[in-house]
């Protein structure tokens, strides 16, 4: 197994099927969510998590949800928890690897991008005018509305670690930028030095792996009226301070106005990243964590 990711293995699969989240604690024997259709024409997509004994060649299906958008996010919070969200309604269900089941701690038919975030322990649900609070860590079913500090939150992303978040949110005192959020939840710094945006041009899947030792990845997709790697600026810390260019930075391209962007980290201490894209005057990022 070569965990510089220079050589890889291709395993061909059904073009309606595609893995969300892997699962397990070996190479050959391992747990994985999948999204599937049964035709090219179905509006909505089915979940399964599959068991596979032979790195993926073959596989039993051990669980089924049917009728969903798209899975928004996927938190392994330990070996025998996996937390992922589904879009369109928004839920979010708990994968416990130990009992074997899929529960559900939450259902939202009116939201649209519901996030889970951690900090210091404490589980939150963020989202368009949501931000709600676990109220009982024995029980993830119990929610209610935390605090802000004005108006309605609007959340658009999050990523987190430790006693630390970086959310992506614009409300009516918030530009659409990043903020750190600390333990008492607020935000109370913004990274808009670098004028971080999403362009309607530009799309950055969430890197993986998350967090990255060595190597890190985010599937790209763009309109192809600018060069990808030219438009490659550099990568950047929460301060908005370029630590380095683009001499580590790689662009895989996979096809027509798609392509992979590829950092080696494997010198970069840890903390959360952004790996900034310029082209025709706007700026779009992909944020990165690094765990040592």
């Amino acid at each position: 197994f070569d965990t510089s990711l220079k050589e890889v293995e291709f395993l061909y699969q059904d073009t309606l099927y595609s893995v969300e989240y892997v699962l397990g604690d070996n190479l050959k024997e391992y747990l994985y969510l999948a999204t599937a259709k049964d035709n090219r024409n179905s509006p909505k997509d089915r979940i399964e998590i599959r068991e596979t004994k032979d790195s993926g060649r073959t596989y039993t299906v051990k669980h089924r949800i049917d009728g969903f958008s798209r899975v928004a996010q996927c938190y392994e919070r330990n070996l025998d928890s996996l937390f992922f969200v589904v879009s369109n309604p928004d839920i979010l269900y708990l994968y416990d690897r130990k009992r074997d089941v899929i529960d559900t701690l939450y259902y939202d038919s009116e939201g649209w991008g519901m996030h889970l975030m951690e900090i210091s322990k404490k589980l939150y649900l963020v989202g368009s005018k949501i931000f709600k609070e676990n109220t009982d860590p024995k029980d993830l079913r119990k929610w209610q509305d935390a605090a802000w500090d004005y108006g309605r939150p609007e959340f658009e992303s999050v990523i987190f670690k430790g006693n630390v978040a970086l959310v992506k949110m614009r409300d009516s005192l918030r530009p659409l930028t990043y903020y750190r959020m600390l333990p008492k939840v607020m935000p109370v710094s913004v990274t808009n030095d670098t004028e971080i945006k999403y362009g309607k041009h530009f799309y950055a899947s969430a890197s993986y792996p998350m967090p990255g030792k060595n190597v890190v990845r985010s599937r790209i997709s763009y309109d192809e009226s600018f060069d990808l790697e030219e438009s490659l600026n550099g990568v950047y810390n929460t301060y908005g301070e370029r630590i380095e260019g683009k001499e580590n930075l790689r662009v895989i391209k996979w096809g027509h106005a798609q392509a992979e962007i590829e950092w080696n980290c494997s010198h970069a201490p840890s903390g959360v990243y952004f790996i900034i894209v310029k082209y025709n005057g706007r700026n779009d990022c992909v944020p990165v964590i690094v765990e040592r």
